[in-house]
């Protein structure tokens, strides 16, 4: 249930941030319409109003960086930084085969 959370509320810091940083600049364009792309951007569904090649440079980068977050997931990108790789030594168990 934690888990659940902590994916929603990451989730929707990072789309408020990116809805804040594409309005920051492109100040000239709707909050809605803005909001409605950094969503579509995030889930990845493919949809857009058509704002998107008018976008600062800026924006773009932060549209792409928003679809990568959504891709990968925040939870698994932010447990592949923080988790340790812990090396495991393998032992395979010989065994004698006897051919007849």
């Amino acid at each position: 249930m934690r888990e659940a959370f902590a994916v929603m509320l990451l989730s929707f810091l990072v789309i408020g941030l990116a809805t804040l940083l594409v309005s920051y600049f492109n100040p000239e364009i709707q909050l809605i319409t803005i909001a409605f792309e950094t969503f579509s951007a995030f889930s990845t569904v493919g949809l857009s109003l058509g704002i998107t090649g008018n976008l600062h440079a800026g924006s773009k980068v932060v549209i792409i960086i928003t679809m990568f977050l959504g891709r990968v997931g925040i939870f698994t990108l932010i447990a592949s930084i923080v988790t340790k790789v812990n090396t495991r030594f393998y032992r395979y168990p010989t065994e004698s085969i006897i051919i007849t």
